[in-house]
């Protein structure tokens, strides 16, 4: 792929982001730009082209309401997000810490983190989780332990790293195929998932 062709995937794919915001209208009168779906999956996007506003809207909807009883805000986001349920907590958590730290919002990050606190414990994947869910949690630690460390936490933010660590390490030993050279999708199926061990490359 040559230098245009590039330049126009790049253009292509920007459109298509923006066009998945939507304004709606909040309770203190200010309007929201609100990802319609994937929001997780596409914040790191929305950021790399200037969309923060999008990115810090989205997640002021969701985080207040993480655990808790659905706020009318909290359903309407859903019902943009394209789903009745929440969206999954580890993409969440990692989500926020890449925000706060790439937008240089010290301050909302310190509100946030009892939130992502509760949900990093909420979030913890049971023994049978497939290796996507596994990966995703250790993500969520990864990031929160950085955020931490970033907002002077240091103490915490070392111990959250040592956490993941060993959640790594846990990983390696119950997914991976050494044989085969990739990680299973779960030790009862070891098949080749290839969404899972293309997230693991690029995380």
């Amino acid at each position: 792929m040559d230098r245009q062709q590039l330049l126009q995937a790049s253009v292509l794919c920007s459109r298509t982001l923006r066009a998945n915001i939507e304004s709606v209208d909040s309770p203190n009168g200010r309007p929201r730009s609100l990802l319609r779906q994937d929001f997780s999956l596409a914040a790191g996007g929305l950021m790399r082209i200037g969309e923060f506003q999008a990115v810090r809207d989205t997640l002021d909807s969701i985080l207040p309401t993480l655990l808790d009883s659905p706020s009318l805000l909290t359903r309407i986001t859903r019902t943009l997000l394209g789903t009745k349920t929440k969206e999954p907590y580890t993409l969440v958590i990692s989500s926020a810490c890449r925000y706060a730290r790439e937008a240089d919002q010290p301050a909302w990050a310190g509100l946030v983190q009892p939130k992502l606190e509760q949900a990093l414990a909420a979030a913890t994947p049971s023994a049978s989780s497939n290796f996507m869910t596994q990966l995703q949690y250790w993500k969520a630690l990864t990031s929160r332990s950085d955020l931490l460390r970033w907002v002077g936490r240091t103490r915490e933010g070392n111990a959250q790293h040592s956490e993941a660590t060993a959640f790594a390490r846990r990983i390696d030993d119950k997914f991976w195929d050494e044989t085969r050279g990739f990680y299973c999708d779960s030790p009862r199926h070891p098949n080749l998932s290839c969404d899972s061990n293309l997230s693991a490359v690029v995380l």
